[in-house]
């Protein structure tokens, strides 16, 4: 199931989203407490789900499973979380039930046959980046009605989500090769200009968006991205060691958003 660290910082953008829209009405934290359990029961079950249809391939690979127990007990924990994460998010507001319903939807996709586009060019990336914003906006809609200023605040998590993807196909990339995988990694000659290409972006869509729709005190949020631009000189063997921007970014993320909320509140 998610690990402490998937959750925290998975969780972090999904409380960053409810902070700030702390900013338009009075948060619920009853309904903070349903999305944290619907959360975890649906982030469960789609790690899950992702370690079921990666099971022979991580054993090709030698990787140690996340769960030491037969395939088939995967599949039907992962859909017991599903309908326990299924039933408690129907709790929530609409809008933020919709919204959990499509995260889940873009990692089933991801992970799942005869989908399984973490094994295709592009879509790759596409589908593992689109989670990010997703988790921010649903975290958002607990609170408040989504609108473009949170849109362009949570645009920055995909370009980070979707650099994630691109280290995690550089780390398995002899692995991915011989399982026959078609990823973007594999496609490029050099797959780290990619996810130097989209740090850089994450950083001037987060600018853009703080300079649009913010107060200047917003580019707090900038300091979030700077642990990751010494990354964009280091070379392949460095990215090859797994440096997952997305759980540091996550974390930060939830900092920084709890530093808003007391500026605006206290």
């Amino acid at each position: 199931m998610l690990k402490i660290s998937e959750f925290a910082s998975s969780f972090g953008l999904v409380l960053a989203g409810f902070l700030l829209a702390a900013k338009h009405a009075a948060p619920d934290l009853l309904h903070l407490t349903y999305l944290g359990a619907a959360f975890l029961m649906l982030g469960s079950s789609a790690f899950l789900l992702n370690d079921y249809f990666d099971y022979e391939h991580d054993k090709h690979k030698g990787r140690r499973l996340r769960q030491k127990m037969e395939r088939g007990k995967i599949f039907f924990l992962a859909a017991g979380l599903f309908l326990a994460g299924a039933l408690i998010s129907s709790l929530l507001p609409q809008k933020t039930f919709y919204l959990l319903v499509l995260t889940y939807a873009a990692t089933f996709v991801y992970s799942a046959q005869p989908f399984r586009f973490k094994e295709k060019f592009l879509l790759d990336f596409t589908f593992h980046g689109i989670v990010g914003p997703l988790l921010i906006l649903t975290g958002y809609s607990a609170v408040s009605e989504i609108n473009l200023p949170i849109i362009a605040l949570s645009v920055p998590q995909f370009f980070m989500f979707a650099n994630s993807a691109i280290l995690q196909q550089m780390r398995d990339i002899k692995a991915d090769k011989k399982a026959g995988f078609n990823t973007t990694a594999i496609k490029f000659a050099n797959p780290v200009r990619i996810a130097q290409a989209f740090i850089v972006l994450a950083a001037a869509s987060l600018v853009a968006a703080v300079l649009l729709f913010y107060p200047p005190y917003f580019m707090l949020f900038v300091a979030a991205l700077l642990p990751y631009f010494p990354a964009l000189f280091r070379e392949g063997d460095y990215y090859r060691r797994n440096y997952d921007a997305t759980k540091q970014s996550a974390l930060i993320f939830i900092a920084v958003s709890a530093a808003v909320f007391y500026l605006y509140f206290m």
